[in-house]
Protein backbone atom coordinates (compact mmCIF):
# COMPACT_ATOMS: atom_id res chain seq x y z
CA UNK A 1 0.00 0.00 0.00
CA UNK A 2 2.92 2.53 0.51
CA UNK A 3 3.92 1.32 -2.44
CA UNK A 4 1.05 2.23 -4.38
CA UNK A 5 0.57 5.45 -2.54
CA UNK A 6 4.20 6.39 -4.06
CA UNK A 7 3.97 5.52 -7.49
CA UNK A 8 0.62 7.38 -7.78
CA UNK A 9 2.33 10.84 -5.84
CA UNK A 10 5.20 10.05 -8.69
CA UNK A 11 2.85 9.51 -11.95
CA UNK A 12 1.00 12.62 -11.50
CA UNK A 13 4.61 14.27 -11.48
CA UNK A 14 5.78 12.72 -14.56
CA UNK A 15 5.88 15.00 -17.33
CA UNK A 16 7.11 18.34 -15.08
CA UNK A 17 9.86 16.20 -13.71
CA UNK A 18 10.94 15.11 -17.46
CA UNK A 19 11.35 18.20 -18.34
CA UNK A 20 13.09 19.35 -14.97
CA UNK A 21 15.86 16.76 -14.87
CA UNK A 22 16.19 17.75 -18.71
CA UNK A 23 17.28 21.48 -17.65
CA UNK A 24 19.17 20.44 -14.50
CA UNK A 25 21.18 17.72 -16.20
CA UNK A 26 22.55 19.95 -19.51
CA UNK A 27 23.88 22.21 -17.20
CA UNK A 28 25.56 20.59 -14.60
CA UNK A 29 27.46 17.55 -12.88
CA UNK A 30 24.44 15.54 -11.50
CA UNK A 31 25.47 11.86 -10.04
CA UNK A 32 22.95 9.14 -9.81
CA UNK A 33 22.87 6.97 -6.67
CA UNK A 34 23.57 3.18 -8.93
CA UNK A 35 23.66 -0.71 -8.04
CA UNK A 36 22.23 0.62 -4.69
CA UNK A 37 18.70 0.50 -3.26
CA UNK A 38 19.27 3.35 -0.99
CA UNK A 39 22.31 5.61 0.70
CA UNK A 40 23.37 3.93 3.39
CA UNK A 41 23.64 7.31 6.13
CA UNK A 42 24.43 5.42 8.73
CA UNK A 43 27.65 4.21 6.97
CA UNK A 44 28.43 8.05 6.46
CA UNK A 45 27.96 7.29 2.73
CA UNK A 46 26.04 10.37 2.31
CA UNK A 47 29.38 12.42 2.83
CA UNK A 48 31.07 9.95 -0.20
CA UNK A 49 27.83 11.06 -2.54
CA UNK A 50 28.41 14.56 -2.12
CA UNK A 51 31.89 14.86 -2.39
CA UNK A 52 31.97 15.02 -6.52
CA UNK A 53 29.34 16.93 -9.02
CA UNK A 54 26.39 19.58 -8.25
CA UNK A 55 23.36 17.43 -7.87
CA UNK A 56 23.12 14.65 -6.58
CA UNK A 57 19.86 12.20 -7.37
CA UNK A 58 18.56 8.99 -5.32
CA UNK A 59 16.01 6.73 -7.49
CA UNK A 60 13.44 6.46 -5.45
CA UNK A 61 14.20 3.56 -3.08
CA UNK A 62 10.90 2.04 -2.39
CA UNK A 63 9.81 1.92 -5.83
CA UNK A 64 12.83 -0.04 -6.49
CA UNK A 65 11.48 -2.83 -3.96
CA UNK A 66 8.12 -2.71 -5.88
CA UNK A 67 9.23 -5.75 -8.26
CA UNK A 68 10.61 -7.88 -5.25
CA UNK A 69 6.94 -7.17 -3.40
CA UNK A 70 5.40 -8.87 -6.80
CA UNK A 71 7.33 -12.12 -6.69
CA UNK A 72 5.28 -14.93 -5.41
CA UNK A 73 5.79 -15.78 -1.35
CA UNK A 74 7.11 -19.20 -2.24
CA UNK A 75 10.28 -17.41 -4.26
CA UNK A 76 10.96 -14.66 -1.79
CA UNK A 77 12.40 -14.92 1.78
CA UNK A 78 9.28 -12.18 3.06
CA UNK A 79 11.09 -11.62 6.59
CA UNK A 80 14.19 -10.82 4.73
CA UNK A 81 12.65 -8.49 2.78
CA UNK A 82 10.36 -6.51 4.88
CA UNK A 83 13.67 -6.17 7.03
CA UNK A 84 15.63 -5.44 3.58
CA UNK A 85 12.27 -2.71 3.33
CA UNK A 86 12.27 -1.38 6.45
CA UNK A 87 16.53 -0.34 6.20
CA UNK A 88 15.46 1.93 2.88
CA UNK A 89 12.25 3.31 4.63
CA UNK A 90 14.13 4.05 8.02
CA UNK A 91 17.22 5.41 5.77
CA UNK A 92 14.66 7.38 2.85
CA UNK A 93 12.70 9.09 6.21
CA UNK A 94 16.29 10.41 7.47
CA UNK A 95 17.36 11.15 4.41
CA UNK A 96 14.34 13.70 3.73
CA UNK A 97 14.01 14.95 7.76
CA UNK A 98 17.81 15.88 8.14
CA UNK A 99 19.11 16.34 4.22
CA UNK A 100 16.24 17.27 1.78
CA UNK A 101 18.27 19.85 -0.08
CA UNK A 102 21.30 18.20 -0.27
CA UNK A 103 19.47 14.89 -2.60
CA UNK A 104 17.06 14.32 -5.01
CA UNK A 105 15.00 11.79 -4.69
CA UNK A 106 13.26 11.22 -8.20
CA UNK A 107 11.49 8.24 -9.79
CA UNK A 108 14.27 7.79 -12.41
CA UNK A 109 13.67 4.10 -13.93
CA UNK A 110 9.94 5.51 -14.06
CA UNK A 111 10.70 8.70 -16.06
CA UNK A 112 12.86 6.86 -18.46
CA UNK A 113 11.34 3.86 -18.79
CA UNK A 114 8.03 4.41 -20.15
CA UNK A 115 8.08 1.21 -21.82
CA UNK A 116 8.46 -1.74 -19.49
CA UNK A 117 8.58 -4.77 -22.80
CA UNK A 118 11.20 -2.51 -24.98
CA UNK A 119 13.64 -2.29 -21.70
CA UNK A 120 13.35 -6.02 -21.45
CA UNK A 121 14.19 -6.33 -24.91
CA UNK A 122 17.63 -4.66 -25.01
CA UNK A 123 18.48 -5.36 -21.61
CA UNK A 124 18.29 -9.32 -23.31
CA UNK A 125 19.48 -8.61 -26.42
CA UNK A 126 22.71 -7.19 -24.35
CA UNK A 127 23.11 -9.96 -22.25
CA UNK A 128 23.36 -12.26 -25.41
CA UNK A 129 25.87 -10.11 -27.01
CA UNK A 130 28.03 -10.37 -23.35
CA UNK A 131 27.66 -14.11 -23.19
CA UNK A 132 28.84 -14.88 -27.04
CA UNK A 133 31.49 -12.18 -26.16
CA UNK A 134 33.17 -14.01 -22.93
CA UNK A 135 32.34 -17.65 -24.81
CA UNK A 136 33.46 -16.98 -27.98
CA UNK A 137 30.45 -18.61 -29.40
CA UNK A 138 27.26 -17.36 -30.71
CA UNK A 139 24.44 -17.98 -28.62
CA UNK A 140 20.88 -16.30 -28.86
CA UNK A 141 18.94 -17.94 -26.41
CA UNK A 142 18.67 -20.50 -23.09
CA UNK A 143 18.67 -23.54 -25.56
CA UNK A 144 21.35 -22.61 -27.50
CA UNK A 145 23.44 -22.60 -24.83
CA UNK A 146 22.53 -25.32 -23.06
CA UNK A 147 23.85 -27.62 -25.76
CA UNK A 148 26.98 -27.06 -25.19
CA UNK A 149 26.93 -26.63 -21.68
CA UNK A 150 25.55 -28.06 -18.82
CA UNK A 151 27.63 -28.39 -15.86
CA UNK A 152 29.55 -25.07 -13.71
CA UNK A 153 32.82 -27.18 -14.59
CA UNK A 154 31.76 -26.81 -18.18
CA UNK A 155 30.84 -23.31 -18.27
CA UNK A 156 33.94 -22.15 -16.26
CA UNK A 157 36.60 -24.06 -18.86
CA UNK A 158 34.45 -22.22 -21.86
CA UNK A 159 34.86 -18.99 -20.28
CA UNK A 160 37.74 -17.01 -21.33
CA UNK A 161 40.14 -16.74 -18.76
CA UNK A 162 40.89 -12.98 -18.21
CA UNK A 163 37.35 -12.63 -18.20
CA UNK A 164 36.55 -15.04 -15.99
CA UNK A 165 38.89 -13.46 -13.04
CA UNK A 166 36.17 -10.22 -13.26
CA UNK A 167 33.27 -12.38 -13.06
CA UNK A 168 32.58 -12.44 -9.08
CA UNK A 169 28.99 -12.52 -7.93
CA UNK A 170 30.06 -11.67 -4.03
CA UNK A 171 33.17 -9.72 -3.67
CA UNK A 172 36.79 -10.32 -4.90
CA UNK A 173 37.68 -13.51 -2.97
CA UNK A 174 35.59 -14.97 -5.47
CA UNK A 175 38.49 -14.37 -7.97
CA UNK A 176 39.91 -17.41 -6.10
CA UNK A 177 37.52 -19.96 -6.12
CA UNK A 178 36.02 -21.88 -9.34
CA UNK A 179 32.27 -21.17 -10.66
CA UNK A 180 30.17 -23.55 -8.07
CA UNK A 181 31.76 -21.95 -5.54
CA UNK A 182 31.45 -18.60 -6.34
CA UNK A 183 27.76 -19.39 -7.23
CA UNK A 184 27.25 -21.10 -3.65
CA UNK A 185 28.93 -18.36 -1.87
CA UNK A 186 26.15 -16.22 -3.21
CA UNK A 187 23.41 -18.05 -3.00
CA UNK A 188 24.41 -18.25 0.74
CA UNK A 189 24.31 -15.02 1.21
CA UNK A 190 20.87 -14.18 -0.66
CA UNK A 191 18.31 -16.02 0.06
CA UNK A 192 15.84 -14.75 -2.11
CA UNK A 193 17.74 -15.49 -5.12
CA UNK A 194 18.31 -19.34 -3.60
CA UNK A 195 14.83 -19.33 -3.73
CA UNK A 196 14.02 -18.08 -7.09
CA UNK A 197 16.85 -20.72 -8.22
CA UNK A 198 15.88 -23.76 -6.05
CA UNK A 199 14.90 -25.99 -8.67
CA UNK A 200 16.63 -24.81 -11.28
CA UNK A 201 19.55 -26.58 -13.27
CA UNK A 202 23.54 -25.50 -13.36
CA UNK A 203 23.20 -23.90 -15.98
CA UNK A 204 19.98 -22.01 -15.45
CA UNK A 205 21.43 -20.93 -12.07
CA UNK A 206 24.33 -19.32 -13.88
CA UNK A 207 22.26 -17.24 -16.32
CA UNK A 208 19.89 -16.68 -14.00
CA UNK A 209 22.62 -14.55 -11.74
CA UNK A 210 24.55 -13.46 -14.05
CA UNK A 211 21.91 -11.94 -16.11
CA UNK A 212 20.52 -10.14 -13.36
CA UNK A 213 23.83 -8.54 -12.64
CA UNK A 214 24.61 -7.73 -16.21
CA UNK A 215 20.89 -6.54 -16.73
CA UNK A 216 21.82 -3.91 -13.56
CA UNK A 217 24.95 -2.46 -15.39
CA UNK A 218 23.38 -1.76 -18.70
CA UNK A 219 20.66 -0.38 -17.39
CA UNK A 220 22.52 2.04 -15.13
CA UNK A 221 24.06 2.88 -18.32
CA UNK A 222 21.41 3.63 -20.93
CA UNK A 223 19.27 5.16 -18.06
CA UNK A 224 22.58 7.48 -17.06
CA UNK A 225 23.06 8.33 -20.95
CA UNK A 226 19.78 9.01 -21.97
CA UNK A 227 19.44 11.59 -18.82
CA UNK A 228 22.81 12.95 -19.06
CA UNK A 229 23.13 11.89 -15.99
CA UNK A 230 26.38 10.20 -14.43
CA UNK A 231 26.92 6.58 -12.54
CA UNK A 232 28.02 6.57 -8.98
CA UNK A 233 28.66 3.07 -8.24
CA UNK A 234 30.58 1.95 -4.83
CA UNK A 235 29.58 -1.81 -4.73
CA UNK A 236 32.36 -3.82 -5.83
CA UNK A 237 30.95 -6.55 -7.89
CA UNK A 238 28.78 -3.89 -9.93
CA UNK A 239 31.70 -2.41 -10.81
CA UNK A 240 33.77 -5.11 -11.67
CA UNK A 241 30.64 -6.32 -14.39
CA UNK A 242 31.03 -1.91 -15.60
CA UNK A 243 35.25 -2.94 -15.92
CA UNK A 244 33.75 -6.25 -17.92
CA UNK A 245 31.80 -4.43 -20.63
CA UNK A 246 33.12 -0.78 -20.55
CA UNK A 247 35.50 -0.90 -23.10
CA UNK A 248 32.49 -1.41 -25.85
CA UNK A 249 31.56 2.05 -25.32
CA UNK A 250 35.16 4.09 -24.75
CA UNK A 251 35.38 5.22 -28.54
CA UNK A 252 31.99 7.33 -28.03
CA UNK A 253 33.37 10.70 -26.96
CA UNK A 254 30.18 11.46 -24.60
CA UNK A 255 30.14 7.88 -22.88
CA UNK A 256 34.35 8.27 -22.33
CA UNK A 257 33.43 11.17 -20.25
CA UNK A 258 31.21 9.72 -18.06
CA UNK A 259 32.58 6.22 -17.40
CA UNK A 260 35.43 8.21 -16.42
CA UNK A 261 34.45 10.49 -13.98
CA UNK A 262 32.48 6.59 -12.39
CA UNK A 263 35.90 5.32 -12.15
CA UNK A 264 37.53 8.56 -10.43
CA UNK A 265 34.32 8.43 -7.74
CA UNK A 266 34.75 4.70 -7.33
CA UNK A 267 38.19 4.95 -6.98
CA UNK A 268 37.42 7.52 -3.85
CA UNK A 269 35.21 6.08 -2.48
CA UNK A 270 37.67 2.48 -1.98
CA UNK A 271 40.50 4.67 -0.86
CA UNK A 272 38.61 7.47 1.97
CA UNK A 273 38.35 5.94 5.34
CA UNK A 274 34.71 6.83 6.56
CA UNK A 275 36.30 8.00 10.26
CA UNK A 276 37.81 10.49 8.02
CA UNK A 277 34.38 12.00 8.34
CA UNK A 278 32.94 11.92 12.18
CA UNK A 279 34.45 15.12 12.78
CA UNK A 280 32.87 17.19 9.79
CA UNK A 281 29.38 18.40 10.07
CA UNK A 282 27.88 17.68 6.92
CA UNK A 283 26.26 20.60 5.83
CA UNK A 284 29.33 22.07 6.26
CA UNK A 285 30.67 19.48 3.90
CA UNK A 286 28.75 19.98 1.51
CA UNK A 287 28.59 23.21 1.03
CA UNK A 288 32.56 22.80 0.74
CA UNK A 289 32.90 20.32 -1.97
CA UNK A 290 30.42 22.10 -3.85
CA UNK A 291 32.68 25.25 -4.37
CA UNK A 292 35.98 23.13 -4.43
CA UNK A 293 35.60 21.40 -7.45
CA UNK A 294 37.42 18.50 -6.78
CA UNK A 295 36.24 16.20 -9.86
CA UNK A 296 37.64 18.94 -12.25
CA UNK A 297 40.99 19.47 -10.18
CA UNK A 298 41.15 15.24 -10.32
CA UNK A 299 40.45 15.24 -14.25
CA UNK A 300 42.92 17.97 -14.27
CA UNK A 301 45.87 16.94 -13.01
CA UNK A 302 45.19 13.30 -14.83
CA UNK A 303 45.22 15.54 -18.13
CA UNK A 304 48.21 17.25 -17.43
CA UNK A 305 50.11 13.69 -16.81
CA UNK A 306 48.73 12.59 -20.25
CA UNK A 307 47.08 9.57 -18.20
CA UNK A 308 44.42 7.31 -19.92
CA UNK A 309 42.42 6.46 -17.35
CA UNK A 310 41.30 2.96 -19.52
CA UNK A 311 44.80 2.47 -20.37
CA UNK A 312 47.10 2.83 -17.51
CA UNK A 313 47.85 1.33 -14.04
CA UNK A 314 45.16 2.47 -11.98
CA UNK A 315 47.64 3.13 -8.83
CA UNK A 316 48.72 6.31 -10.58
CA UNK A 317 45.15 7.28 -10.77
CA UNK A 318 44.76 6.09 -6.96
CA UNK A 319 47.60 8.22 -6.30
CA UNK A 320 46.01 11.27 -7.80
CA UNK A 321 42.93 10.96 -6.39
CA UNK A 322 44.24 9.96 -2.89
CA UNK A 323 46.52 13.47 -2.61
CA UNK A 324 43.93 15.27 -3.96
CA UNK A 325 41.11 14.21 -1.77
CA UNK A 326 43.70 14.84 1.21
CA UNK A 327 44.59 17.93 0.33
CA UNK A 328 40.95 19.11 0.02
CA UNK A 329 39.87 17.38 3.67
CA UNK A 330 43.09 19.50 5.32
CA UNK A 331 41.71 22.52 3.41
CA UNK A 332 38.14 22.05 5.14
Amino acid sequence: MVIDEIKIFWLKKLEILNYELDTLANINQCFLLSGAVFLNIKENEHYYFKTLGDYHIISDPLLKLDPLFKMSGNKIDINETIDYFQKAYNDTIMLLEKYQSEFLILPIRDVFWENKNEQLELLDTFFWKFISGIFSKEFGDFDEFNKEYETYEEIENGIIESVFENLIYTDSYDSELNLKERIGRYLKNENNMSKLTGQMTETEIFLTITKSLISQIMDILVTCVSNNLIPYIRYEVTFRYLALIMYTFIEDEKLREMLEKTIIFYILHETTEKNEFNNIDFNFYSSKSKDYKLLKKIRNKINELNIDIFKCDTKRVEEIIVNEMSIFLEDI
